[in-house]
């Protein structure tokens, strides 16, 4: 490659047909005035090549970086390496910072509730958020302002704008325009009411705050998004209330189930929330009730699934699943379950059939369905080389669940963040 080069004064002949704006020449003065006081420091020593070809020197940007960009830097790398496995010693990092104004404390704050409305489906910013309100209080303390009270001006914004801006015809036009920023807006929303629930556990929202909000979301049934939002905050909620409040969720949202005019997702999403409090209740153990062994779990599915295909009696089939020992609640049921489709792949529009009609009729819950997956994929590698059709019978039964609405796009999304291995790239 040939490179052309240029004297200095070719190069000045140009400078009085450049238009240089009053902003832009503010800043030059700037950095004018940076590189003196930087280069009148005697450690400033740059070796200069005399071959302009070969000349490899870097632009020494750090010299002329400001402590509140430098701050800045520092947040962003240490909230880019936040994760499970190293979340206390990053938090011990940011809680390390110099942070010496109020803009740089305002990048962090706002950075940190980014980050974590963008990861609301992971509990690890939990960690951090509490680590910001409770440490540093009087050290980042701006204005008479502490921590706390900006995160709280902050989060009291952002569901304002929920409110001012029709949340739900926004969504409707996203969704219809751009899918992209449909699913940006609504998860980062979702990650709001998570921070809410967050606040409320620490007594920094009041209940009358919460019961406002609520009454707000679900105001209207045909306004699902703002629905959504509503049962995500109950959801969250849940960690922290009282039995009494719980069983007071559950009434009120059953109202919804009964209308015809609620939307199938949330109608799924109540669902969820009813089969959580359900499996919160003390297991009262029948000594004289005999549990299956995994053995025969799978044995009693095989026979029950043959049954059905020599009589076709669905009515029967679902009586005799009802009637087995197994616990409704067992995952086993789901794992066997699919390990007979993998055995019979001929067979797996029956079985898909059959198990489909279980969930329908609530004889085998959603959470079942969830942590059944979680559990036979979370044993993907013992199975991958003695089914050579795994990924597909996957693949199909996961279609299958989608096209039922028996699992979201969100269930699919949690399922996969509790598998061991990276496998989710194959079936989403």
């Amino acid at each position: 490659m040939v490179i052309q080069t240029y004297k200095p004064e070719f190069i000045f002949n140009f400078k009085n047909e450049i238009i240089i704006s009053e902003n832009i020449n503010k800043q030059f003065i700037l950095i004018a005035k940076n590189m003196k006081s930087s280069t009148d420091a005697k450690t400033f020593k740059v070796k200069i090549s005399q071959d302009v070809k070969l000349n490899t020197n870097k632009w020494h940007r750090k010299r002329f970086t400001s402590d509140i960009e430098k701050t800045k830097k520092k947040i962003n790398s240490n909230l880019n390496m936040y994760s499970k496995l190293n979340f206390k010693d990053i938090t011990e990092n940011i809680l390390k910072l110099k942070i010496t104004t109020e803009e740089q404390l305002d990048y962090l704050i706002n950075s940190i509730i980014d980050k974590f409305r963008s990861d609301h489906h992971s509990d690890v910013w939990n960690y951090l958020l509490e680590k910001l309100i409770f440490s540093n209080i009087n050290k980042w303390k701006f204005n008479n302002k502490y921590v706390v009270e900006r995160i709280l001006d902050i989060i009291h914004q952002e569901f304002k704008n929920i409110v001012i801006t029709d949340y739900q015809k926004t969504l409707e036009d996203y969704i219809n325009n751009n899918i992209e920023d449909f699913y940006k807006i609504k998860y980062k929303n979702y990650g709001l009411m998570k921070i809410i629930a967050e606040l409320f556990k620490y007594n920094l929202v009041d209940k009358n705050i919460i019961t406002k909000n609520l009454e707000y979301l679900t105001l209207d049934i045909n306004r699902q998004y703002d629905l959504e939002l509503g049962v995500i905050l109950v959801t969250s909620l849940f960690k922290y209330i009282s039995l009494e409040e719980k069983n007071k969720f559950i009434d009120y949202f059953s109202i919804f189930l009964k209308n015809p005019l609620l939307d199938k997702k949330v109608y799924f999403m109540i669902l969820d929330i009813i089969d959580d409090k359900i499996d919160e209740q003390p297991v009262i153990v029948d000594n004289n009730t005999e549990y299956f062994t995994d053995e025969q779990i799978e044995t009693c599915i095989k026979s029950n699934i043959n049954d059905y295909k020599d009589d076709v009696n669905l009515e029967e089939f679902l009586v005799n699943i009802t009637n087995m020992k197994i616990p409704v609640k067992s995952n086993k049921l789901i794992y066997y379950w699919v390990l007979y489709i993998l055995d019979n792949p001929d067979d797996i529009d029956i079985a898909m059939m059959l198990l489909s009609s279980c969930i329908s009729k609530k004889i085998i819950k959603f959470n079942t369905l969830k942590y059944g997956l979680i559990e036979f994929l979370n044993d993907y590698d013992s199975f991958k080389w003695d089914y050579p059709k795994l990924d597909t019978i996957i693949k199909d039964i996961i279609k299958i669940f989608k096209k039922n609405t028996f699992l979201t796009f969100d269930n699919l999304k949690f399922i996969f963040s509790k598998i061991n291995g990276d496998i989710k790239t194959k079936f989403i």
